[in-house]
């Protein structure tokens, strides 16, 4: 196409000179016009003559006014015999053929006056000023035509990329939307292309819905067959253990077995609630709540019963005014969660910092603690609980931050409040 066009513009560009010219020389450089160069030119040049004070005898200072003129040819006689010619300069001593003024009896000669005499001048001039605006006004014509001419020679292609780039917009919003593929060339490959890789995408997409949906599937199951008996077991634990009071052996394993029993319920939890965190389809209903109400019955309540027990905890709390919204049951799991912690990897004996307040547009709570020098084998962490809690955060558009040393463990909670 490219080609083509310029094949087309540039017989655009012959033809349109070749006429332009014609007219131009028609209708532009008419014996008037001519004349009244050739005047021009015979005054410029005895004024030169006149500025130079040159004479007759030396005639070689004209060669500098002939060269500053692009349009004229100049014929100097004195006496009647040619002194100076354009192309040659002054024609005294040279191998010119001698010439006479009558041999062009036919053209106008003009008198030029120089400081020892007078010569006659003959001046062929043209104007050539308006062929070369000519010339770029056609060249810019001819551009116009090779733009029309490819433009309109690839407008269909152009017309399919419009589509395909419109289609390409609808995928983001309709897998399902087949994208147009037509001819052969290269466009339409990137169309195949497209609209293949469509189809890899919504393949893909339907397999790990598969893969999530049968895991999730099998969690749920396994969840429900492990906590179903797992709650009768401890029940009958605790039963067992109210009943031999007087076995003080008996009461020691009944009282590992429940340990293990409940840790694993936690850890069942746990794992059942990781899943449905991570998964898409799960739609948490959030409910505007005051702060105050809620620091008190889950952070306040869990204070109060480490108090009971002997702990010592250290409060830097300030205003919480305001309201916040939120999913209760899944805030209580994130508190829970941390007391839990808490009550396993803490040393209770020292002391634990809680704070909360308003600050840059959040709520801030934060529990600080000291861990303890020996690990409890029977408590082995997972971290699942933990990043259940930073899973959670992050569906509230918070943030859960964890500041660990060897001795202290400090976590902060960040609740956006609403304004």
């Amino acid at each position: 196409m490219c080609l083509f066009s310029f094949a087309v513009s540039f017989v655009f560009y012959k033809v349109a000179l070749t006429f332009g010219v014609t007219y131009i020389s028609e209708y532009y450089n008419t014996e008037d016009h001519i004349e009244k160069l050739e005047k021009k030119y015979a005054k410029n040049l005895q004024n030169y003559v006149n500025e130079s004070e040159i004479y007759v005898g030396d005639l070689n200072e004209i060669d500098e006014w002939v060269l500053a003129q692009n349009d004229v040819y100049l014929k100097l006689f004195h006496n009647g015999n040619l002194v100076y010619d354009t192309l040659y300069g002054v024609t005294e001593g040279s191998d010119m053929p001698e010439e006479s003024v009558k041999e062009y009896g036919e053209m106008r000669v003009y008198s030029i006056h120089f400081m020892d005499g007078e010569a006659e001048a003959l001046l062929f001039g043209y104007d050539y000023r308006i062929e070369s605006y000519a010339r770029y006004v056609m060249l810019l014509l001819s551009l116009i035509v090779f733009l029309v001419v490819f433009v309109y020679g690839i407008r269909k292609k152009i017309r399919y990329l419009v589509t395909i780039s419109r289609e390409v917009d609808r995928l983001s919003e309709d897998l399902h939307y087949e994208v147009t593929v037509q001819g052969e060339d290269e466009i339409a490959t990137v169309a195949k292309g497209i609209d293949r890789l469509r189809r890899s995408v919504i393949d893909q997409m339907e397999r790990e819905k598969r893969a999530y949906d049968t895991n999730m599937n099998l969690v749920t199951s396994l969840s429900h067959d492990i906590k179903t008996p797992l709650t009768s077991v401890i029940g009958y634990m605790e039963l067992a253990r109210e009943k031999a009071k007087q076995d003080e052996e008996v009461i020691q394993y009944l009282n590992i077995s429940l340990e293990k029993a409940m840790y694993l319920k936690q850890q069942t939890n746990d794992l059942f609630e990781h899943f449905l965190l991570h998964s898409n389809g799960y739609q948490i209903v959030f409910e505007k709540v005051n702060a105050n109400e809620l620091i008190v019955q889950m952070l306040e309540e869990n204070l109060l019963e480490l108090e009971a027990k002997g702990v010592p905890v250290k409060r830097q709390i300030s205003n919480i005014a305001a309201s916040i919204s939120v999913n209760v049951n899944l805030i209580y799991s994130v508190f829970e969660n941390l007391f839990s912690n808490l009550n396993k990897y803490a040393d209770l004996s020292k002391e634990v910092q809680v704070g909360y307040q308003l600050r840059e547009g959040y709520l801030v709570v934060f529990i600080e603690n000291s861990k303890k020098t020996e690990k409890n084998k029977n408590w082995i962490s997972t971290k699942i609980g933990l990043d259940n809690c930073r899973a959670i955060m992050g569906k509230h558009k918070g943030k859960l931050e964890i500041e660990e040393t060897n001795e202290r463990f400090k976590v902060t909670l960040w609740l956006p409040y609403l304004a």
